[in-house]
């Protein structure tokens, strides 16, 4: 049950990392193994108690995501698609 509980919150704190970098920083970088991806940009208005709910954030928040997620797939020896 422990492990279970651990991988969970693995996986939760996987799938708010790119949300939390993106609503901090004017800019996110997505690393490869052979130096910078992408980077990504992330101007919003911080202040604003709704941007995690804003159309445009959250198609940022997607967009870091699949980097990453590709960056994974062919770190494990799979085929990125």
């Amino acid at each position: 049950m422990r492990k279970l509980i651990a991988g969970a919150m693995v996986v939760a704190c996987a799938l708010l990392a790119p949300q939390r970098a993106a609503a901090q920083t004017s800019e996110v970088r997505v690393l490869a193994s052979n130096g910078i991806k992408a980077v990504v940009d992330t101007k919003f208005d911080k202040t604003d108690p709704n941007i995690f709910k804003v159309k445009a954030f959250v198609d940022k928040v997607d967009e870091i995501w699949n980097l990453v997620r590709i960056e994974a797939i062919k770190a494990q020896g799979g085929r990125a698609p």
